[in-house]
């Protein structure tokens, strides 16, 4: 499974999102709040045992910022 793919499964079971929802439109668009982005950080943290820092989570507007900052520190797998 892919980075991206693990993403977008993890943003659609925990923030109830459509499986057809656009990567680029933001997580407020979505009606997260930052009690959502926290449960998403964690998430993401375990799924693929990495530690993101306060600071990085703020950049991340977007699930296409949070694939492509995975893809970044990871590397596709």
């Amino acid at each position: 499974m892919t980075i991206e793919t693990k993403v977008r499964t993890t943003l659609i079971d925990l923030l109830e999102l459509p499986e057809d929802f656009n990567d680029t439109d933001t997580f407020s668009s979505f009606g997260s709040d930052s009690l959502d982005m926290m449960e998403l950080m964690m998430k993401i943290e375990d799924e693929f045992d990495i530690q993101i820092l306060d600071s990085q989570v703020e950049n991340m507007v977007t699930p296409r910022d949070v694939i492509n900052f995975l893809t970044e520190a990871m590397g596709d797998k």
